[in-house]
């Protein structure tokens, strides 16, 4: 027994509250938007369900795979909270932390099932619980607000698990002070407020989920992934504002890849979209991660640099054609074609998004006529 706290009731009632929330959660949330987070959530939600039916409390093994799956629905949850975090997030990871969290908590329960066990399995549940929280905090897909009472609950859970670890491998089972705070009761108890506080959160996370994938659409660009053309107006728009304000120097980059159109008459447009997609990437991976990379238009892209001058601009045109002339992926071992760059500053063009824009697609068309594969900077001579 644990305390003064019916373990039978709290069973059934951990049981009854995961079924109501999974029935309400699939009709609600999952079969409207079945992404990755939610498909987790539903198992966690099955799973928690599962353990309050078969986890009475005793030491039989039906009990013990009853509090092997309370760790494996907590574990679940966690994976829903990764996911939603980092959604490129490979899934055969979290499988492989999931399965690896119910094999070590299953083990060690059935090994020790009245100690030491048990301490495996808290210090698994509050890890995995303390895990949710962070993976929330740092999470930028929806409003902080949105997942606040999950995550607090869920790091008082976690911190609960993690002090009645401690105080079971210090003080044992069968101490009446350890029975009289940290009893079976209690630990179901706290599974019972996180699966309420879940109850809570979910649907209105994948909700908020969904809200910010269709966000995402209206904002990227398809084919590459980064900003479209309006989007990276709107925000080179606020850095230039930003730039006026504290006395900063913004650059823009204007990139056109060579001869593009031999490519999808040699190779065919499957090829050619390949080759933009690794562009995009040539670019992405040549700039800070403040600064902003927009596909312009066709094989056309745009950057727009914070706190930089025009000779940062080049630098960066330089990396760009490091990175691009790296890669190997047309057919018959032929190389990425070559990009020609245009830079402007808002040093010497002024702080008008338009004219900085044009100054730079002006540069970029001379280095076009000067031979390609070059790079100019607005008023200058073009730089091999």
């Amino acid at each position: 027994m644990g305390g003064a706290l019916d373990l039978g009731t709290l069973t059934v009632v951990m049981a009854v509250v995961s079924l109501c929330v999974l029935v309400l959660f699939y009709f609600d949330a999952y079969r409207a938007n079945p992404t990755g987070p939610a498909r987790w959530w539903c198992l966690a939600l099955a799973t928690l369900c599962a353990a309050g039916i078969l986890n009475d409390g005793g030491v039989a093994i039906v009990s013990l795979v009853g509090q092997g799956l309370m760790v494996v629905g907590v574990a679940s949850m966690w994976a829903g909270v990764r996911r939603l975090r980092d959604p490129d997030t490979p899934a055969v990871y979290l499988v492989l932390g999931v399965l690896a969290a119910g094999f070590v908590g299953f083990a060690a329960r059935f090994i020790d099932p009245y100690q030491w066990g048990a301490v495996v399995l808290l210090l698994l549940s509050g890890g995995f619980c303390a895990a949710i929280f962070v993976e929330l905090r740092r999470q930028r897909t929806v409003p902080w607000r949105t997942a606040r009472n999950f995550a607090v609950i869920a790091v008082i859970t976690g911190v609960y698990d993690l002090v009645r670890a401690l105080a079971l491998a210090a003080l044992g089972g069968n101490s009446p002070a350890f029975r009289a705070v940290f009893g079976q009761g209690f630990s179901l108890l706290a599974a019972i407020v996180l699966i309420v506080a879940a109850a809570t959160s979910l649907a209105a996370l994948t909700s908020a989920t969904r809200t910010a994938h269709f966000q995402q659409l209206a904002t990227k660009d398809a084919l590459t992934g980064l900003l479209n053309r309006t989007e990276f107006m709107r925000r080179a728009g606020e850095m230039l504002s930003r730039a006026h304000e504290q006395g900063t120097v913004v650059t823009v980059i204007m990139a056109d890849l060579d001869k593009f159109k031999s490519i999808n008459d040699d190779f065919g447009h499957l090829t050619g979209d390949e080759v933009i997609r690794a562009f995009g990437v040539a670019c992405r991976q040549s700039v800070r991660s403040r600064d902003l990379v927009g596909r312009f238009g066709g094989e056309e892209f745009i950057m727009a640099l914070a706190d930089s001058s025009a000779a940062d601009g080049v630098a960066v045109a330089e990396r760009i054609q490091f990175v691009l002339s790296a890669q190997r992926i047309l057919l018959d071992g032929h190389t990425v074609p070559t990009a020609s760059f245009g830079v402007a500053d808002s040093l010497v063009h002024g702080d008008d998004l338009g004219a900085l824009i044009a100054s730079a697609d002006t540069a970029l068309y001379g280095a076009k006529s000067a031979g390609r594969n070059c790079v100019m900077v607005s008023g200058a001579a073009p730089l091999e």
